[in-house]
């Protein structure tokens, strides 16, 4: 990139400094032949301003819309909201300030609804969880047509336009296999190995179709005898009646369940009528070190939990974000986080 100013750029055009400001910041009041003239030198010389200078210069705050799901129906969530949070206080003197929007993922069409907000204002990028795949993309199509930049963190939507500048999160298919691999080593039993799905639209949701594709693929590979692989689907977690009727109706529908795979954090939300229900002790393995799934893992009632380490990915979004409108870097497109395996014996080293 060419080491250029607005006043070099104003010269080659023959018009003021104001002028190429304006044309840079769409504020009109600059004729077609004008903006046309301007817009090719700032092409040849692939100027992009500086907007942490410009900022710290004018006093303006640089903006950045989060979009992640509300905490409140999914405590996950809090943990991406405090790497969020950290990632601000250590921006915000550079002139950068976070707007968060939170949607309800267990409602239809929420996401769109909260998402659609964000470009009523105006905002210089977006970081946002796109654990809806059709309601997501009618984001990132609106982030593109406004020239958005924005970072994707813990579902991973393949988009080709340049403004998607980074995916943070796990390798959700390598996360499938693994716990299909920890189920492999730590269960002898033959029988039926159970992927349970808490979530709405499961099949519109790229991570869990990614980490049930992992799961089964190992199996597949390895042709382990007398393992066969089911799913299920529910997502009325909130009725206590509901939760106890599906698991079971799980457990009549597979009397030689052996193992339980729960492809989110809310292994907690069933655990305990799991345990009430089945004639016979389960091997579980879900996600993320929520309190209560811990305390599972502490008291022997969960094989292990894969971590996704969700503050980094807040963390690691904004900061990503950051650096893409201070200093232009060549970012990396994927960032894979790792995936940690947290058994009893080192759950508290984290």
């Amino acid at each position: 990139m060419a080491d250029i100013s607005l006043k070099d750029i104003a010269k080659m055009a023959g018009v003021s400094v104001g002028t190429v400001d304006r044309v840079i910041h769409k504020r009109g009041n600059v004729s077609d032949k004008t903006r046309k003239k301007v817009l090719a030198i700032l092409d040849t010389f692939d100027y992009k301003p500086n907007l942490m200078a410009r900022g710290l210069a004018n006093k303006n705050v640089v903006k950045i819309a989060a979009l992640i799901p509300h905490s409140n129906n999914d405590p996950f969530w809090q943990l991406p909201l405090n790497g969020i949070q950290k990632a601000e206080k250590h921006i915000e003197n550079f002139g950068f300030k976070i707007d968060m929007y939170f949607y309800q993922d267990g409602v239809e069409k929420n996401l769109l609804e909260v998402g659609l907000k964000i470009f009523k204002k105006k905002y210089e990028a977006a970081l946002i969880a796109p654990i809806i795949t059709d309601e997501a993309t009618i984001i990132f199509s609106e982030c593109e047509k406004r020239n958005i930049p924005y970072v994707q963190i813990n579902t991973f939507i393949p988009r080709k336009n340049n403004l998607f500048i980074s995916y943070i999160g796990q390798d959700s298919y390598s996360s499938g296999k693994l716990a299909a691999k920890l189920f492999d080593f730590g269960v002898r039993e033959v029988g039926t190995l159970l992927i349970l799905h808490l979530e709405r639209e499961v099949y519109n949701s790229e991570h869990l179709i990614q980490k049930e594709k992992g799961f089964r693929d190992y199996y597949k590979a390895n042709k382990r005898k007398g393992i066969s692989i089911k799913q299920l689907t529910f997502s009325e977690l909130d009725s206590s009646k509901k939760r106890k009727t599906f698991i079971k109706y799980a457990l009549e529908q597979y009397p030689n369940l052996v193992g339980v795979f729960v492809t989110t954090s809310k292994l907690h939300n069933v655990i305990k009528e799991f345990m009430q229900y089945s004639k016979k002790p389960l091997n579980y393995i879900g996600f993320d070190l929520l309190e209560k799934n811990v305390k599972c893992l502490n008291d022997g009632t969960v094989l292990s939990l894969l971590n996704q380490n969700p503050s980094q990915q807040g963390y690691m979004g904004i900061m990503t974000l950051f650096n893409h409108l201070t200093h232009k870097s060549n970012l990396e497109k994927i960032q894979y986080l790792p995936i940690d395996i947290v058994m009893k014996e080192n759950a508290a080293f984290y």
